[in-house]
């Protein structure tokens, strides 16, 4: 019999600051801690895929990750993830990043904003 391990629960700051902001879309279920100034403090648990996309006036980043053996980080501004994941894709072309981003659109998104000016 095969035993699965769930993975390390990612640990989030979510939202809009200072003219930035980082979202992600994922499969786990998200874990709210604190909201304070526009952003969301938590973790997201259970998850197998997440796509985040950081956004600072004109400027787009993407990253497509999965669960991995080690720890790394996304931060913009005051927002992140963190934890232990690996990244599958990533892109810092503005437009590509926002048609990669609406692929995922199926997934839940946090904080909830489906549109990406």
């Amino acid at each position: 019999m095969e035993i699965h391990e769930s993975p390390s629960p990612l640990s989030v700051v979510l939202g809009s600051f200072a003219g930035a902001s980082l979202s992600v879309r994922h499969d786990g279920r998200l874990v709210v801690e604190r909201s304070e100034a526009g952003l969301r403090h938590g973790r997201i648990e259970g998850w197998s895929f997440a796509a985040v996309i950081t956004k600072k006036g004109d400027h787009a980043r993407f990253w497509h990750i999965s669960p991995g053996p080690d720890v790394n980080e996304i931060v913009i501004n005051l927002a992140s993830v963190r934890g232990f994941f690996k990244v599958e894709s990533r892109t810092n072309n503005a437009q590509e990043a926002r048609v990669i981003w609406k692929a995922f659109g199926s997934a839940p998104v946090d904080p909830s904003s489906d549109s990406v000016p």
